[in-house]
C-alpha cells in the first residue's frame, strides 16, 4: 500500500495539528493513511475557529462531509506530531490537550493511535539545528457515512503556541485533509483574539515562518463584529499547507532596552496600512491614543489611563498638553488608524 508522507515543519517547536483524515487499521494497533481519492466521501466544507488566549489557543473545527457512494464505515483520525529527535527531544503531545470530538452532534470517544508513516526524509527546521520526525499519532474515531447524505463531525482542542523568532505562532495543518474525494470545497476561518497579544500576520498555505511572507496581500478578509474572518474555496492543498497566525507584543512594547518613545518606531515613521489589518477595534483605539499618551495627555477615559499607566510602568500627566505637540508624522499615523477604524464600520 502506498504511504502518504505528511511533511510537517517546525520553527522552534511551532505545533501543527491536522484536518480529520481516514486510515486503515494494521495488526499490532498502528494505523496507516489511505491513498488519495480512495473514498466517495467528500469534505464539502469546514469552519476553523481560532480563539487566542494569553497562554494557549483553542481550535474548533466543524467538518461537513457528503458521501457520493455506498454507505461506508471509516476510521477517521486527527493527526498530530508526537515528537522530534535530534539534539533535543520535544514532546509535542504536551502541546495539544483537552481534545474532544463529535459526530452529528454527539460526543464520541477518541483513541490516541500511532501512525505507521515514513517520515525519515522530512526535516524540522529550528533556529540552530535540524531535527527529524520521531513518530506521528492521531486521535481516531469510527464514523458511519450514509449513502447520498451529509455527515457532520467536530473536533475541539487546546494547544500551546509555537515560537517564530521570538513571536508566538498559532497554526493549523489543513493539508492533511487532502485525500478526501475531490478538493476541499470551502474553508471558513474565524479568528477571535482574546489575548494580550496583537496579530501581525496571517498565512494560508505552505509554512513560511517569517514576518514578511505572513502578510498575505491576496488574503481577502473581513471583520464580523470583532472576529476576523476569511474564506478559502476549492482548495487542493499540499500535505504541509497550514494556516498560521503570528502574534507579538503591542507595537510599543518591543524593546527591553529603550524606553518610550524610542522603543516605538512610529512616532517618527509612517505606518503601513497592512500593519493594522488584523488588530482588533480596541487595539486600534489604543494605538491611536498612544500618540497622545506619548505627550502626557490627560485621558478622561479611565480605561485608557489605566492601560497606559500599566504599559508604561507609570503615567505622568502633562497639564500643559496642547494639540500643537502632535507632530506631522504622528498626525499622519493617527489618520491612517482612523481610516482603518472607519473601514471596520462599513
Amino acid at each position: 500500500m502506498k504511504r502518504i508522507t505528511f511533511a510537517i515543519y517546525f520553527f522552534l517547536a511551532a505545533a501543527l495539528f491536522g484536518n480529520d483524515y481516514y486510515y486503515y487499521r494494521l495488526s499490532g494497533g498502528t494505523i496507516v493513511p489511505a491513498n488519495d481519492n480512495e473514498t466517495d466521501v467528500e469534505l464539502v466544507d469546514e469552519v476553523i475557529i481560532f480563539e487566542l488566549f494569553d497562554d494557549y489557543y483553542t481550535i474548533t473545527v466543524d467538518f461537513n462531509f457528503y458521501n457520493h457512494g455506498e454507505a461506508v464505515n471509516l476510521l477517521v483520525g486527527f493527526p498530530y506530531a508526537a515528537g522530534i529527535r535530534g539534539h533535543i527531544t520535544y514532546n509535542m503531545e504536551q502541546t495539544l490537550f483537552d481534545f474532544q470530538s463529535w459526530v452529528n452532534g454527539s460526543l464520541v470517544e477518541t483513541r490516541n493511535t500511532p501512525i505507521d508513516v515514513d517520515l525519515s526524509d522530512q526535516r524540522l527546521y529550528g533556529a540552530f539545528y535540524t531535527y527529524t520526525q520521531d513518530v506521528d499519532y492521531a486521535y481516531t474515531k469510527d464514523v458511519f457515512f450514509p449513502s447520498q447524505q451529509n455527515t457532520r463531525t467536530r473536533v475541539m482542542y487546546k494547544a500551546r503556541y509555537g515560537s517564530d523568532g521570538g513571536s508566538w505562532l498559532a497554526s493549523y495543518l489543513y493539508g492533511s485533509g487532502k485525500g478526501w474525494y475531490n478538493c476541499i470545497g470551502r474553508i471558513e476561518v474565524i479568528i477571535k483574539n482574546s489575548s494580550r497579544y496583537w496579530i501581525y500576520g496571517i498565512k494560508a498555505g505552505v509554512p513560511s515562518h517569517n514576518r514578511e511572507s505572513l502578510n498575505n496581500e491576496d488574503l481577502n478578509h473581513h471583520w464580523n463584529n470583532n472576529d476576523l474572518v476569511f474564506v478559502l474555496e476549492n482548495i487542493e492543498p499540499d500535505y504541509n499547507d497550514t494556516i498560521e497566525v503570528l502574534l507579538d507584543r503591542p507595537m510599543f512594547d518591543f524593546s527591553m532596552f529603550k524606553p518610550l518613545p524610542r522603543s516605538f518606531d512610529y512616532w517618527s515613521a509612517i505606518l503601513r496600512p497592512n500593519q493594522l489589518w488584523y488588530l482588533t477595534r480596541e487595539q486600534l483605539r489604543i494605538l491611536r491614543n498612544l500618540f497622545y499618551a506619548l505627550h502626557g495627555y490627560n485621558f478622561r477615559d479611565t480605561a485608557l489611563l489605566n492601560y497606559f499607566s500599566s504599559a508604561f510602568g507609570s503615567y505622568d500627566v502633562n497639564h500643559d498638553f496642547n494639540e500643537n505637540m502632535i507632530t506631522e508624522t504622528e498626525r499622519r499615523n493617527i489618520e491612517i488608524i482612523q481610516r482603518e477604524e472607519l473601514r471596520r464600520t462599513r
